[in-house]
């Protein structure tokens, strides 16, 4: 007993959950026990031996250890392994804590997104309609998100774009396939294999070097979210610059922090390393995804303004850009 209650005082700060089951055997006398012993965690008595019985307990005390998702992963256990077991279960991460569930999480949370769009001034003043759509499959190498986009301009002065954005779903959101279709018709068909992206740019066959985790927006968006939701975002972040995965010739320069006009609200900045443009993603305190906008650098971008939507005006625009959709 007292190398239990030691074992309760080491780590119930770090999850351990301890719950002792008396037997009727000398029940009525385990409350003067608990209480002589000075034991601080729970203990109850099993009046009606069911208890015993579920867990077949054949020898007392005796060991049943269960983990963090509720499964009973050792039985049966001798007094000098518990301490080994403990280690064990409470080094295996949270759920809800790697990013795949991060992912889950947050695709579950915000699956559809409908936003209001413009090209801010001197860009020919455009109205557009834009969404998203967010869906997680699996193949023989694991689990990967996909991200649907659809941008409609209402004046029609501009195509239809649509693109499709496959990433295998881990913190690095490696691409795996990315389409772009203008009015219908492919245009764009990369793959990422081997380190590189194979495929068709615009009808030019294209063979890159390039960091594929952030080639594309979906990608910069979901680091992002991960960011805005990470107990320490700035570390995260550090890490994932200091990485390698978002350096070299297209390389991106993040900037997290709260935006203290909008309590709640997480803002993440993104200076492309081409000197293109600035991607500026606001968030809410659970991860969904407010607006965006794109301030252009150099002329080959148009600055963009998105702010998403909701209720009636968000089921509006998605029923209408999707509704054609597969």
């Amino acid at each position: 007993m007292p190398h239990l209650k030691e074992l309760h005082s080491q780590y119930k700060d770090q999850g351990l959950v301890l719950i002792g089951v008396h037997t009727m055997k000398g029940g009525s006398k385990a409350q003067d026990y608990v209480k002589a012993k000075g034991i601080d965690y729970p203990i109850c008595v099993d009046s009606s031996g069911r208890t015993v019985r579920a867990f077949r307990a054949d020898s007392f005390p005796d060991y049943y250890v269960i983990d963090r998702n509720g499964v009973l992963r050792y039985a049966d256990l001798v007094n000098s392994h518990v301490d080994d077991v403990v280690k064990k279960l409470l080094a295996e991460p949270v759920p809800g804590g790697t990013p795949l569930s991060l992912l889950r999480a947050m695709v579950a949370n915000q699956p559809e997104i409908a936003f209001q769009a413009r090209m801010v001034e001197g860009s020919g003043g455009m109205d557009l309609d834009a969404a998203l759509r967010q869906t997680f499959g699996e193949d023989e190498e694991g689990p990967w998100l996909e991200v649907e986009s659809v941008m409609v301009d209402r004046k029609k002065v501009l195509p239809v774009r649509r693109h499709v954005v496959r990433m295998r779903a881990d913190e690095d959101l490696t691409l795996m396939r990315h389409r772009i279709f203008v009015d219908g018709k492919l245009a764009t068909d990369l793959v990422h294999e081997e380190g590189k992206l194979k495929g068709r740019l615009q009808g030019e066959t294209v063979l890159r070097n390039v960091p594929a985790g952030l080639t594309h927006e979906s990608g910069l968006l979901y680091h992002s979210r991960l960011f805005a939701l990470g107990d320490q975002p700035i570390k995260s972040l550090t890490a994932l610059l200091n990485s390698g995965r978002v350096s070299g010739k297209s390389a991106h320069l993040a900037r997290l922090k709260a935006d203290p006009e909008r309590p709640g609200v997480t803002r993440i900045s993104w200076d492309s390393g081409l000197g293109d443009a600035t991607r500026i993603l606001d968030f809410d305190a659970k991860g969904r995804l407010l607006g965006m906008t794109k301030l252009a650098v150099s002329k080959r971008v148009a600055p963009l303004e998105m702010v998403a939507l909701e209720g009636e005006a968000a089921s509006q625009v998605l029923k209408r850009l999707f509704s054609n959709e597969r």
